[in-house]
């Protein structure tokens, strides 16, 4: 992408994974700043590694919230498949960070996919690429239904039409949902709350 392509925008069907830390506020209540520091930075390794060791890109931090891409680079090539891939191992993760936590990190997951738009933003001098579209809004939501439910990843219709018979089997269907901000009924899958054996 060149910078007169993202000055006029560029049109890409991406896959959003959208995770963020629940009760936050409350959960770093007691912290110091440094500790606080410290937190994030564990948990922003962890999480961006394993969205960028899928191939994907990780779009933003805002707060402790992290936005990933997949198929917005050339190196995603199955980009429903290592989003939720990458969701079931940031599950995992969270899983190991927790061993011997007082009080452990809860996180959700939100995936959806379609058309996002990639553009330049300027200030004086500065410009700073950023990334709109449906797609991102309903991740948001999808993970903030999590935090409702006894599960941890919530992923759209369209993205679970496209993965493998493998990844599949992690996912359950959950039938119709009221998504929050968006009109009608969503179906949506999510993680299986026992992983089979």
């Amino acid at each position: 992408m060149t910078i007169d392509q993202l000055k006029q925008g560029i049109h890409k069907n991406v896959v959003v994974l959208f995770t963020d830390i629940r009760n936050f506020t409350k959960m770093t209540n007691d912290l110091s700043l440094d500790e606080v520091m410290l937190l994030l930075r564990l948990y922003y390794d962890e999480m961006a590694g394993i969205i960028t060791g899928n191939h994907g890109i990780v779009g933003s931090f805002v707060g402790d919230a992290i936005v990933g891409y997949f198929g917005l680079g050339n190196s995603s090539k199955e980009p429903s498949e290592e989003a939720a891939r990458a969701a079931l191992e940031i599950k995992e993760e969270i899983r190991f960070l927790n061993i011997g936590r007082q009080l452990p990190i809860l996180n959700g997951v939100g995936i959806d996919k379609g058309a996002v738009v990639v553009g330049a933003v300027c200030s004086g001098n500065d410009s700073q690429t950023i990334v709109i579209g449906s797609p991102i809004n309903k991740a948001s939501r999808f993970e903030r239904l999590t935090r409702t439910s006894c599960h941890r990843i919530i992923i759209s219709k369209e993205v679970y039409e496209e993965l493998s018979s493998k990844t599949k089997q992690e996912y359950v269907n959950i039938g119709n949902c009221e998504v929050r901000g968006f009109d009608g009924l969503m179906y949506l899958y999510a993680d299986c709350v026992v992983k089979k054996s």
